[in-house]
């Protein structure tokens, strides 16, 4: 399978050319600017791949993340990724129990919901294997790209 890597201290971010997916993964807490400056490069993996709009992201080994991240993701990021992109985002996060618990709160499907009005759409899983099968089936029902009309 040819991959694509990257790497940033406790940070991977990998390109899988056969399944066309972004996977990412924390290898240990971040700070808050080493959060900001990982999606960053997410978004310059993603743009540098086709816009690669199918993300699979393991936190499980990361801390939560800052309190004004959830405003910034969907007021901020989800609108930057919708343009840079052109089409729905996909992100299937893979949280540790105690981060699932977190992520089932108000204040999560906030977010969820200011992200989907962009057409970025985040989704929890505590495992992998699911997150890996919701991926799936999302690019199995993606519209292929239409061209461009040229009027």
């Amino acid at each position: 399978m040819p991959l694509f890597t990257t790497a940033a201290g406790n940070f991977t971010c990998t390109y899988d050319t056969t399944r066309r997916q972004l996977l990412a993964c924390w290898h240990g807490s971040v700070t808050d600017t080493e959060l900001y400056e990982h999606y960053a490069e997410l978004m310059a993996l993603a743009e540098r791949h086709d816009g690669c709009r199918f993300w699979q992201l393991d936190m499980v080994a990361r801390n939560w993340h800052p309190s004004g991240f959830g405003r910034w993701f969907g007021n901020e990021f989800a609108p930057l990724a919708h343009a840079a992109l052109g089409r729905p985002l996909f992100i299937a996060y893979v949280l540790s129990p105690a981060h699932y618990a977190i992520a089932n709160s108000p204040g999560t499907e906030a977010t969820q919901l200011s992200c989907a009005a962009h057409d970025v759409y985040p989704f929890f899983f505590d495992q992998a294997v699911a997150a890996q099968e919701w991926l799936a089936h999302q690019q199995a029902h993606d519209e292929p790209t239409r061209p461009r009309s040229t009027r």
